[in-house]
């Protein structure tokens, strides 16, 4: 029922802050939500169901799920939020503004974005060129 796919969008009612919040998804994510609600044969509200235990999926089956593919990938290391930080660190080097990388992980400053982003050097000296380039 919170899911606007004309705005690409969903209403979290439930969060960790106990703030209700949107997030967005892309046209290119947009099959893939409609695929996970026609699997959600028990019509659950929640988008994200475990139909193994009959409830919605928690914060420990996240868990295991990211550490079975963990084990079948051959990674050394996965966790929720390498995703957070990797998406983070890619916005902010395409140009996002910290501001809406806050809002975007739903955070209640700006010094806890600034702790997910990973600046690389080549952003450094990419930033640096063209300050260099507008002033001189």
């Amino acid at each position: 029922k919170n899911i606007d796919f004309e705005d690409r969008n969903i209403l979290l009612e439930v969060t960790k802050n106990k703030k209700e919040r949107f997030v967005l998804f892309t046209k290119l994510s947009a099959p893939k939500v409609q695929q996970l609600m026609k699997f959600n044969t028990r019509k659950s509200e929640y988008l994200f169901y475990n139909h193994l235990r009959n409830r919605p999926m928690n914060y420990n089956d996240v868990k295991l799920f990211l550490r079975r593919m963990q084990e079948n990938l051959g990674f050394d290391k996965l966790h929720a939020h390498m995703f957070r930080r990797t998406f983070a660190t890619k916005l902010h080097e395409n140009g996002a503004s910290l501001a809406t990388i806050q809002v975007l992980l739903g955070h209640e400053t700006l010094e806890m974005t600034r702790n997910y982003i990973d600046v690389s050097f080549n952003k450094v000296k990419r930033d640096y060129d063209n300050y260099i380039h507008a002033t001189a």
